[in-house]
């Protein structure tokens, strides 16, 4: 008899000190959890410290945590000894449910050296959080269990226990997970006399919600989700060929589950709720460069008595981009769609885009600028909802033509110069071998700035490059001039040629001084001095005609640019 009483008292005192976590029991709340969403693609954003959880003057336990997660699959803990930690840091992740809910691990290392494997099927729910404990002792031993239950499903022992300090959370790529921990033990009716009005609300609407179901009454009910988007700064990488989109949106939708009279609640109208605490639209970018989701950052969301809910996020876009315009550069324009769907839920929700509240156009200093935007957006109960951005973007490119495209003008100037000055004089070759130098210089400034693509060349790269060409034959056509100028000729020009360049038509067009051609033109006994006169004029109407090919080209080189 003795012995008997001696066992009920020995597990009533064990009950009574251990720390398992009953969530039906009427000493514990969820509403009095610290909560954490996670939806970061294997990605720890939030740590928590871990010292109300280290147990002080236990001689083998260092640490006790309890927690409860509510996600269809992959819920992923690290306990780490530093904030914040690198892949190649040592720390401890824990998996529960990985693998479609099948398996569980912990690991020495984010994503790899895993220490300890257990095939366990249905750990986790989408529907009802699932309650665990995670019990670490100074010898290194880690233990995780189910709430209620004295064994652990999974455990390992760490030859070198790692000081652990923090805590976090997070899922694998595009699962959802709402964490409870660090709970506070309190009676229930006595904590129910100090609400106030927006606690009790809280607390009526939230404590059985579910954030992954959709909220309507009737399951066939379309949710048309409203959507404004006001950009605010866009940047384009034309060397990697990606889009950053900064902005804010609005999406407006009714929540059926989020109804109530105000005159039960104070007046209460209104109620700001957490991201991840009721449903949202899942907003996923398909075109995106890296996560897909995420696109949205963390804000309070507006719900109405009526049931409407009002979310005013900022967003952050990071796409793909064509480099279709790259051949223009720098007066280069690209179109850029970033496409986002709502993959969830897909057949019953429709989307409307307000182009009222609306602004697809920003005003701002940086070197992009919409000069076009709109929306597509397509609805169909066979697949998911599109809403399309479609932008075109141009390059604030007036710094680019001052720096690169005034010495082109200097450039065709000088050689357009060179070609009406005298053949006899210095400077003719000169002035052409000095824009040379200058073209090599400015076109490796241009390998070095400008972006490459494998099919467009940028316009300044090709205009450059063939200026240089240009040059080079002007130089060319400089030492026929020259030539023909200078060396003394002892044969004379075809008659026919010598009245074309002694006409008077000639020297009104080509601005060429008046020259009458000797009658003795070509006899034994015409002078060097008059055969040299037509070979001078030969060399100036090159020149001229020379001239008003180079302008020609000049002409249509600027017409192109611009």
């Amino acid at each position: 008899m003795n012995g008997f009483v001696g066992l009920c008292v020995l597990i009533w005192i064990t009950r009574v000190s251990g720390s398992v976590f009953k969530p039906k029991d009427n000493l514990t709340d969820l509403s009095h959890c610290t909560v954490d969403y996670s939806q970061s693609g294997s990605v720890y954003k939030t740590f928590y410290d871990l010292a109300d959880n280290l147990v002080e003057g236990n001689e083998t336990l260092a640490l006790d945590f309890h927690f409860a997660v509510l996600a269809p699959s992959d819920a992923h803990i690290l306990l780490s000894p530093s904030d914040p930690v690198s892949k190649e840091d040592s720390v401890y992740e824990i998996v529960i449910g990985a693998g479609g809910n099948t398996f569980c691990d912990i690991r020495r290392k984010q994503k790899s050296d895993v220490k300890a494997s257990v095939r366990v099927k249905d750990l986790l729910s989408a529907l009802d959080p699932k309650f665990f404990w995670i019990h670490i002792t100074k010898d290194g031993v880690i233990d995780v269990g189910q709430e209620g239950e004295e064994l652990p499903f999974i455990s390992w022992t760490d030859p070198d226990p790692l000081p652990l300090k923090y805590i976090s959370f997070s899922t694998w790529s595009g699962i959802e997970a709402k964490w409870f921990f660090n709970c506070k033990w309190k009676q229930i009716e006595k904590v129910e006399e100090s609400l106030t009005f927006t606690e009790k609300l809280r607390r009526d609407l939230l404590f059985y919600y579910d954030p992954y179901v959709r909220p309507v009454e009737n399951t066939s009910t379309i949710t048309t989700v409203a959507i404004t988007l006001q950009i605010n700064h866009v940047s384009l990488d034309e060397h990697q060929g990606s889009l950053e989109l900064y902005g804010t949106t609005k999406l407006v939708w009714h929540d059926e589950k989020l109804r109530w009279d105000p005159a039960d609640y104070g007046e209460l109208d209104t109620l700001h709720i957490f991201r991840r605490e009721i449903w949202q639209p899942d907003l996923v970018l398909l075109n995106a460069i890296g996560v897909v989701r995420d696109i949205t950052q963390n804000t309070m969301m507006v719900a109405h008595s009526s049931g409407l809910v009002e979310w005013n996020p900022p967003v952050h876009m990071k796409v793909w981009c064509d480099g279709e315009g790259m051949g223009m550069w720098p007066s280069d324009k690209h179109s850029c769609n970033p496409v986002i769907a709502i993959i969830r839920d897909y057949p019953n929700i429709r989307l409307e885009f307000d182009r009222n509240e609306s602004s697809l156009s920003y005003r701002d200093s940086s070197e992009w600028k919409i000069v076009e935007g709109g929306i597509s957006l397509q609805n169909s109960p066979a697949d998911v909802p599109i809403f399309e951005i479609v932008l075109t973007l141009q390059r604030n490119s007036n710094a680019y033509n001052t720096i690169f495209f005034t010495p082109f003008m200097f450039i065709a100037i000088s050689v357009l110069a060179s070609f009406w000055m005298s053949p006899l004089g210095k400077m003719k070759i000169s002035v052409c071998c000095a824009q040379m130098i200058v073209t090599v210089i400015l076109l490796l400034a241009l390998a070095i700035i400008s972006p490459k693509h494998p099919s467009h060349a940028p316009f300044l790269v090709s205009l450059y490059s063939y200026t240089l060409l240009a040059l080079l034959f002007a130089i060319v056509i400089s030492t026929v001039v020259i030539n023909l100028c200078r060396n003394i000729k002892h044969t004379s020009l075809p008659h026919l040629l010598c009245r074309i360049l002694t006409s008077n038509w000639m020297s009104t067009y080509f601005c060429l001084p008046k020259t009458e051609m000797p009658l003795s033109y070509g006899k034994m006994s015409d002078k060097t001095g008059d055969l040299q006169s037509m070979w001078y004029l030969l060399g100036l109407v090159i020149d001229r005609i020379s001239f008003l090919i180079y302008l020609s080209l000049i002409i249509y080189a600027i017409s192109c640019y611009y």
